[in-house]
Order: C-alpha cells, then sequence, then structure tokens
C-alpha cells in the first residue's frame, strides 16, 4: 500500500524536479539519454531532477521539454515550475528573539540562514 501512496504523491507534485523525473521516466529515458537529447550534461539533469538548482536556466528547461518532446500543455506547466521554483522565497522566513538584558549574543550564520533586525532590549 505505500507505493500506492508514493505514486499518488508523486502525480500531484508539479515541482520542476517532479515534472522532469515523471516525463523522463514516462519516456523511459534515463537521465544520461535525456542529458544527451536535449544538450546538457548529466549532471544539469541530476540537478534539476532533484532540485538542487535554486534558479534552473530557461534555456536548459526548453532544451528538456524540447527532448522530451511535450505537448503545448506539459512545456507551460515545465516553463512555470521553473519561474515557480526562481521566485520562491529561499528557506523559511527569519525567526524572532527576544533577550533578557544583559544576555550575550552570539549569531550563528550558515549558508541558508537570514539576519533582518535585531533589537536588544534596553536595560
Amino acid at each position: 500500500m505505500p507505493d500506492a501512496v508514493t505514486n499518488d504523491h508523486a502525480l500531484h507534485d508539479h515541482t520542476l524536479a517532479a515534472l522532469v523525473r515523471r516525463h523522463r521516466t514516462a519516456r523511459l529515458l534515463t537521465q544520461e539519454q535525456l542529458a544527451e537529447a536535449a544538450g546538457l550534461s548529466v549532471r544539469s539533469v541530476r540537478n534539476l531532477e532533484t532540485g538542487a538548482v535554486r534558479a534552473p536556466r530557461t534555456s536548459s528547461v526548453r532544451y528538456i521539454a524540447e527532448a522530451l518532446c511535450l505537448d503545448d500543455g506539459a512545456y507551460r506547466q515545465l516553463m512555470d515550475a521553473a519561474v515557480t521554483q526562481r521566485t520562491a522565497p529561499a528557506g523559511p522566513p527569519p525567526r524572532a528573539i527576544t533577550l533578557e538584558p544583559g544576555a550575550d549574543l552570539i549569531l550563528l550564520v550558515g549558508p541558508t540562514a537570514r539576519l533582518s533586525i535585531i533589537v536588544a532590549p534596553e536595560a
């Protein structure tokens, strides 16, 4: 039964990664075959399918759509998913923190962290 749930979820997943993977597997193509047909590297196709690319190039998505011989509706859906992915905010919104008077502040900032404004309360 888990496979049915997984497959049902996959059909309703309209992310760029899911759409590329779904169209490629429906045409019984490997990532290597799709990359060759689209004139892209295997790494590019893999990165698109895993969602590793934050802002996919329009030309790359178009080459993949053409290599997959998508109809107009599927082509538009793929291009819309690429635009949505490019314009989606990166990561969760910043969290607010409250400091006690006299508390030390240590900031740990990683590649996905965003720092907006920190205001220390007056003592």
